[in-house]
């Protein structure tokens, strides 16, 4: 069974005029994650599960470009990600 895909174009760098520079992204849908991935994060450090769920499921090309994108940009693709799948987090996520 494939797993349905997220898609996002993520922030990476801005142009000599200031305009965005993206690269597309793709994940699983955050809903469709399996269980077990989340289970053998869920003792890490909270700052740490979100890193190790990227590095689970992420293959090597989206993880380089996860690499070149800022903090902010990588907030817009988790929050979209969720959203997309229905999943919402507790406030500490979005600190």
């Amino acid at each position: 069974m494939s797993m349905e895909k997220f898609h996002y174009s993520l922030t990476v760098d801005v142009d000599d005029e200031g305009d965005p520079i993206k690269k597309k992204v793709t994940l699983p849908k955050f809903a469709q994650i399996k269980f077990g991935i989340i289970r053998k994060n869920r003792s890490l450090p909270q700052e740490e599960q979100f890193f190790a769920l990227l590095e689970a499921i992420a293959d090597d090309d989206t993880l380089a470009t996860i690499d070149e994108a800022t903090q902010e940009s990588m907030q817009g693709l988790f929050e979209a990600w969720q959203k997309d799948s229905g999943v919402t987090t507790g406030e500490s996520t979005a600190s």
